[in-house]
């Protein structure tokens, strides 16, 4: 199985109030996880287990919410004719969808238009909304869109058409002059309105209509489109976010709208037991190839529909052009990867730019995220068919912001827009490979974020037989999941798998049962998981549970996150001195001050190589000495330097850390020598050793004589003789040499070795992991 790059953190302890144990009938698990998302008192517990006990934030604090409810209420009253402007994915259907159905179910005049994603890309098209005018629109509102629409806001005074901007996204540095604007963004940061989602905007502007219109109970109606469009936004599920959801989902559970049952159906599942996985995984899926596809202007009145065969009808459309989308995703992704494979060096780059064009703009975005789920990088998709520009989509990793990181190359584009993980685009063809380059120079440096493996916190570890129902019905109670509330990770030790299937329509998930060694066997659901490499032996496995109602039936469900394997070998003890050096294992565990101080408390040699870290004294490996205590403060770069520590230090105590100091990654290495060697030529007469430069940057010395070789090959040095075996004479300037690219790849092999060493550090048992490098396994 080919190790991923990930990191368990062990279970936390936490200190738990009593009120909060009390509120959760003394169930440790969900009490700590309630600690554990900041909640310490037992009201504010109440109010994020039960909507009921919530006190939402009060509306009126949105910016200009009263101004624009005002203006909406005084265009129904005189008959003027409203004109909504939404967005294809998700959150601007529902937003849309939202604002037709409670306006006129107070008898407004409304007109609406979703663009159309192939013609007319996100935002409000120009001669679209001139067209949209013809209609007689008297008063234009945008929904999931239009804070950047300086434009339409011109073209609207020229009108005299008053209009009102409701929308999320990032604001830009001046508003646009309208009407009104209301967007959450415009409130401090942490507010409980501040994570409004458009459509969540939306409900804030129709209950202040309403109530301005004495039927404010009415707008409860509206919440299963709130729910729909919050969790396929992947907003922040906190606060009144939280609380929409909540009640959304309450209500399809109990009462869905017949379009929504519709989808269901489909796929073979109960309303009464819908969640937030289902709005992810099966219907916003669904809406979005429409949008992605065709016109999305249609699910409006679907979504209002109450015909149960034109329901159906269009429901069977969504379902075909889900199909459609997967089979596009697939061959993009292929196409994608296929590059990728065939030119390994685009690997070297800390971010993935790849443009063709025959790709459909609308699936870039998913194949995208697929890439950035493989690679761990980011990743951008264009599309660029001769003649036209550029346009496609990015998605990031957690820490690095990716519409920033565009925006460092805005004179190079033709419009962006976008949040932290995900963009959209438009550039010049011509400026691709300038954009390509500039954007990798601003990237590198987030090295470290893009080196630091995606970590995951295991709130437990339960043997299966604990896999209960109840267990269940007790972690649901947390829900709903998603951003800013993840899912409880539960972990089992020692389990092997019995039986795979592959299952789905087109077979892209997993069904797997795993077995423990009391012989306790469950289903494990993973998706997304065909082809991915499988344990061939024992392993743990990181994990979620939920209630499983498939086609009816109900049941435990397992959702594969991780596993990590136990090594089979048997531990080879070279000598009787291993026999007693304590071992203690850190690796996976987070790096407190707490923990540091306990490390640290008989004052270890540190050996730490590549980056330091100011706060503690630490040592290379050619400045190791005798000590009773050694820390390995990050994973080195093969078994013969670990070996060779070892030996020189004899220590009785070996503590395993790992923390990401030293990057594998060839450019970067190559700079940093190329910087050792400028200092070495000006500051020590060009005497160049080859231990300590190796030390200094945490590689082998294989590494660093190659990188002198490439040196040597581009014409910066010339290694004029060699006083003694680790000692080089180097000179300025060399002779170029056209072998340089094959050096190059004999640099990259090397480190990736390196860099699977590494990994295997992380993820080895940590007795057989000293034993065998002592036992000349590994070299």
């Amino acid at each position: 199985m080919k190790q991923t790059a990930t990191r368990w953190i062990a279970p936390q302890q936490v200190n738990i109030p009593a009120g909060i144990l009390d509120l959760t009938d003394g169930d440790r698990l969900i009490a700590g996880a309630l600690v554990k998302r900041g909640i310490n008192q037992a009201s504010i517990g109440r109010g994020f287990l039960n909507p009921d006990s919530y006190s939402p934030a009060e509306a009126g604090n949105l910016p200009d919410l009263d101004k624009a409810a005002v203006r909406i209420r005084k265009a129904i009253e005189q008959g003027e004719r409203i004109g909504i402007w939404g967005d294809f994915d998700v959150d601007g259907q529902t937003s849309t969808t939202l604002f037709v159905s409670a306006l006129r179910r107070l008898n407004a005049n409304v007109k609406f238009h979703i663009p159309v994603r192939a013609t007319e890309s996100h935002g409000i098209n120009l001669p679209t909304l001139k067209n949209f005018f013809t209609l007689g629109i008297d008063l234009l509102i945008s929904c999931d869109t239009g804070i950047s629409a300086f434009d339409a806001a011109q073209a609207c005074k020229e009108q005299g058409i008053d209009f009102i901007i409701t929308d999320h996204h990032i604001l830009p540095e001046q508003l646009p002059d309208v009407y009104a604007v209301v967007n959450p963004q415009r409130l401090p940061e942490g507010h409980a309105l501040s994570y409004l989602c458009g459509v969540g905007c939306v409900y804030k502007v129709i209950e202040q209509v309403y109530r301005y219109s004495g039927c404010l109970s009415e707008t409860e109606s509206f919440l299963d489109l709130v729910a729909l469009g919050t969790v396929a936004d992947i907003a922040l599920l906190k606060a009144d976010n939280r609380y929409l959801v909540q009640k959304g989902l309450a209500l399809i559970q109990n009462s869905p709208r017949p379009a929504i049952q519709s989808l269901l159906e489909l796929s073979n599942s109960r309303h009464s037991r819908f969640n937030e996985e289902q709005i992810g995984f099966m219907i916003a899926p669904r809406m979005n190839a429409l949008g992605r596809l065709s016109d999305a202007n249609s699910i409006v009145p679907f979504l209002m529909e109450e015909d149960p065969q034109k329901i159906q009808s269009f429901a069977l459309r969504l379902e075909n052009l889900n199909g459609e989308r997967k089979m596009l995703c697939d061959q993009v992704f292929k196409a994608a990867h296929d590059i990728l494979d065939s030119n390994r060096s685009l690997l070297d780059d800390p971010v993935i730019v790849l443009a063709q064009p025959e790709w459909p703009t609308g699936v870039v975005g998913i194949v995208a995220s697929r890439l950035v789920d493989l690679y761990h990088r980011p990743c951008i998709l264009l599309a660029n068919p001769p003649g036209e520009a550029a346009r496609g989509s990015a998605r990031s990793v957690d820490g690095l912001n990716i519409t920033d990181a565009i925006a460092s190359q805005k004179e190079l584009l033709l419009g962006f827009g976008g949040h932290a993980m995900a963009a959209g685009l438009a550039l010049p063809a011509d400026n691709l490979p300038a954009f390509r380059r500039g954007l990798i120079k601003y990237i590198r440096q987030f090295l470290d974020i893009l080196a630091k493996p995606a970590e995951i916190p295991i709130d437990t570890y339960l043997p299966l037989s604990e896999i209960t129902p109840n267990l269940v019905e007790r972690i649901n109670t947390l829900s709903p999941f998603g951003a800013g509330n993840p899912p409880v990770i539960l972990a089992s030790q020692d389990v092997s798998i019995k039986s795979m299937s592959e299952i789905g329509k087109t077979h892209d998930h997993r069904k797997l049962i795993i077995e423990d060694p009391s012989g306790v066997t469950m289903d494990v659901i993973w998706w997304q998981g065909a082809g991915l490499p499988l344990p061939e032996g024992r392993f743990n496995l990181a994990y979620t549970v939920r209630t499983n109602d498939f086609k009816g039936r109900p049941g435990v469900q397992i959702e594969w996150i991780d596993g990590q394997e136990i090594e089979d070998h048997p531990i080879v003890i070279p000598n009787s001195s291993l026999i007693n050096i304590e071992i203690l294992d850190y690796r996976n565990v987070e790096m407190t001050p707490e923990l540091l101080q306990k490390i640290l408390v008989d004052d270890p040699i540190v050996w730490n190589e590549g980056k330091k870290n100011s706060m503690i004294e630490s040592f290379t490996r050619a400045q190791l000495t005798a000590h009773p205590g050694l820390v390995i403060w990050n994973p080195p770069p093969g078994g013969q330097v670990l070996k060779m520590a070892i030996n020189i230090v004899k220590p009785q105590k070996i503590i395993l850390l790992s923390n990401p100091t030293v990057t594998d990654d060839g450019t970067l290495m190559l700079q940093e020598l190329a910087g050792m060697v400028r200092f070495t030529l000006h500051q020590k007469g060009g005497l160049f050793n080859l231990p300590l430069a190796a030390a200094h940057l945490g590689q082998r010395e294989v590494a660093i004589r190659l990188g002198l070789d490439w040196l040597c090959a581009k014409g910066a040095i010339s290694i004029l003789e060699k006083p003694t075996i680790h000692d080089y004479q180097l000179m300025e300037p060399g002779i170029p040499d056209p072998s340089i690219q094959e050096i190059e790849k004999d640099i990259k092999k090397i480190l990736q070795d390196t860099a699977a060493y590494r990994q295997h550090y992380q993820h080895c048992e940590s007795r057989y992991l000293i034993s065998s490098i002592m036992s000349n396994t590994y070299g």
